[in-house]
């Protein structure tokens, strides 16, 4: 349980500091030409995007810390 919820909480992390990137790399594009305006209008991410991405990210992050905490208990427990 400790490796699924450290798992987690390292998704959340990464999570927010995507997010905090993404915000700061937004606001620095606003204030560009605008031919640099017209390359990055494709990389906007939809709304079932912006859901998905920390759905999957929590996923993926619990799943790593499960899947480690397993191996670490079966390499103690089968002695």
């Amino acid at each position: 349980m400790q490796g699924l919820i450290l798992g987690g909480v390292g998704a959340l992390f990464a999570w927010g500091l995507m997010a905090g990137v993404q915000g700061f790399l937004a606001s620095l594009l606003a204030q560009q030409p605008e031919f640099i305006k017209f390359l990055t209008d494709g990389m906007q991410l939809t709304a079932r995007e912006s859901l998905a991405l920390p759905l999957l990210l929590l996923a993926l992050g619990g799943s790593v810390g499960l899947m480690g905490s397993l191996f670490a208990v079966r390499r103690f427990s089968l002695r």
